[in-house]
């Protein structure tokens, strides 16, 4: 991971975050990195060129942990600062590139895009739910769905955009589960169905995500469990 502090050689900058917090998690960080790597390949664009402005401390501590195995701009933003306020706009004014791509959910104001707009040649905008998503030069919607059609927009599943894992062995055998309820299990979910999985006489394979691993390291179960 490198922190670049000389923003103007920035090609393409996402405003995304990843935190233990309800309806956030880790899924807008991941896939906005699905859309980094492509990019970077595409188009041979350098690591240190893709900037990701993000928040980083208390319950957005995530998102370090993740973006430490890559080699992106770091742009750190106070947690405290509010979506779409007016010392969030103040911070995209510090930064310019050719491309902003912001993932989250939300509304976006018309004064908060005209404040940014000079900013950057081209925008695009996930998951927002707001009228002036028209603004922007592409809106996707793959899980927001109940809004408007507007110009430039997509509006339908097939535009979700998922991390493609190599086949795995231990995953074709019957006695294998995969298990995944987000970024953030917030109602430790993971923990009631590893129970219930106990129940069964049969030795299982159980995949779960490396950041359950802190609620399940202290806890026995019968199974093996496979941090992916």
């Amino acid at each position: 991971m490198k922190k670049y502090i000389n923003t103007l050689k920035l090609k393409i900058i996402f405003r995304c975050d990843a935190a233990d917090i309800p309806e956030l998690g880790t899924g807008h960080l991941y896939r906005s990195l699905i859309i980094a790597n492509y990019l970077k390949n595409k188009f041979s664009i350098k690591d240190e060129h893709i900037g990701f402005l993000i928040k980083t401390d208390g319950k957005y501590k995530k998102s370090i942990k993740i973006l430490k195995n890559h080699k992106f701009t770091i742009l750190k933003l106070n947690s405290k600062i509010k979506d779409y306020s007016r010392e969030e706009y103040l911070e995209f004014n510090k930064h310019k590139s050719n491309l902003l791509i912001i993932d989250r959910l939300g509304k976006i104001n018309k004064n908060f895009f005209n404040k940014i707009n000079n900013n950057f040649s081209k925008k695009i905008i996930i998951d927002d739910s707001s009228k002036y998503r028209d603004f922007f030069d592409l809106s996707l919607n793959p899980l927001i769905q109940n809004v408007k059609t507007l110009r430039n927009s997509k509006i339908v599943y097939k535009y979700l955009i998922l991390q493609n894992y190599k086949k795995n062995k231990i995953l074709v055998k019957n006695n294998n589960i995969f298990m995944f309820f987000g970024g953030y299990d917030r109602k430790k979910l993971s923990l009631k169905v590893l129970k219930l999985l106990d129940c069964i006489n049969i030795n299982l394979n159980i995949m779960i995500p490396s950041s359950y691993k802190e609620m399940t390291l202290n806890k026995k179960f019968n199974h093996k469990l496979i941090y992916f």
